[in-house]
C-alpha cells in the first residue's frame, strides 16, 4: 500500500526542523517575560517597603525631637529651682 514513504518522511523531518526552533524561541520568550514580571513585582514590593521604612523613621525622628524638647524644658525648670 504505502511502499514509497521516503518523501513523506523527508517532509516531516523538514517540517520538524522548521517548527522546533520556533517552538524553542516561543518558550524562551515566555520564560524571559515571566522573569521580567517577577523582577518588576519584587522591585515594586521593595519600593513599598522602603517607603514604609522611611515613614517609620520619620515618625521616630519626630518622637525623638519631641522627647528632646521635653527634656530641655525639664532641665530648664530644674535649673530655675536650684
Amino acid at each position: 500500500m504505502f511502499t514509497n514513504t521516503g518523501p513523506m518522511v523527508n517532509q516531516l523531518m523538514v517540517f520538524g526542523f522548521l517548527i522546533v526552533p520556533i517552538f524553542i524561541l516561543i518558550v524562551v520568550s515566555m520564560y524571559i517575560i515571566f522573569i521580567v514580571r517577577r523582577m518588576e513585582k519584587r522591585s515594586e514590593r521593595r519600593l513599598e517597603l522602603d517607603k514604609d521604612n522611611r515613614a517609620f523613621q520619620q515618625q521616630q525622628i519626630n518622637t525623638m525631637e519631641e522627647l528632646n524638647t521635653r527634656l530641655k524644658y525639664i532641665e530648664n525648670r530644674l535649673k530655675e529651682v536650684d
